[in-house]
């Protein structure tokens, strides 16, 4: 499976990314309205760790920038990894399952669903065939024209 091995390395690079060039890329001017909010964002990874990076790979947002925050705030690559690896295990694995499983529920949900809507055209067909044929017959019995009376 590629998935696990690719998120690791994305990370990877964000994290080198930050590590190198975070101060610098967090003084550009679009980046700097967001000062604030950096810096309580680096503070929290110090404080919190890498274990704050955990839920990161479950938010699509925080997945491409808690790797880069994670090395503008400089923490140690080691301690890094072994959080990327674990979130990038349960990331690709856990997603992967989730579309497996979630293809397999629709096929046999559409193979129920299926049957059940064909059951109930046909139903609806014959139903409505039976009511528009006594409608019919009826209006002909009522008829004052000799000609259109069953008989």
């Amino acid at each position: 499976m590629t998935v696990v091995p690719a998120a690791i390395a994305g990370d990877t690079v964000g994290h080198s990314v930050g590590h190198h060039f975070g101060p610098k890329i967090l003084t550009t001017r679009p980046l700097r309205r967001h000062e604030q909010r950096s810096e309580k964002a680096q503070d929290f990874i110090r404080r919190r760790g890498p274990e704050a990076g955990l839920p990161a790979p479950l938010h699509r947002l925080l997945r491409t920038m808690m790797p880069a925050l994670a090395g503008i705030s400089l923490m140690d690559y080691r301690r890094f990894l072994f959080f990327n690896a674990l979130g990038g295990l349960v990331w690709g694995v856990g997603f992967t399952l989730l579309g497996y499983f979630a293809g397999s529920a629709y096929q046999r949900v559409e193979a129920v669903v299926g049957r059940v809507v064909a059951i109930a055209v046909a139903v609806i067909v014959v139903v409505g065939g039976l009511i528009v044929w006594r409608v019919r017959r009826r209006r002909q019995a009522d008829s004052p024209d000799p000609k259109n009376r069953a008989g």
